[in-house]
């Protein structure tokens, strides 16, 4: 199978969020989104991230869950 290396892109709100930064877990309706180390967060801090919150997110997407490479604020 082909490895390819384009970002995947969601937005949406913030639901039952969990974790300690900068390795979060929180969903998107019925996709798990995951934070680590290596996330980069834009315009909002990852501790100032709560349920509600919409965001947008660069990452992989992998079946039903999302590895967040950017999480950035949704204005």
């Amino acid at each position: 199978s082909e490895v390819e290396f384009d970002l995947d892109e969601l937005e949406g709100t913030i639901a039952d969020l969990m974790g300690t930064c900068p390795s979060l877990t929180f969903k998107f309706g019925t996709t798990t989104v995951t934070t680590s180390a290596s996330t980069t967060f834009a315009g909002v801090a990852c501790t100032a991230l709560a349920n509600g919150a919409r965001v947008e997110l660069e990452g992989t997407l992998s079946g039903t869950t999302f590895a967040a490479t950017k999480v950035e604020l949704d204005d």
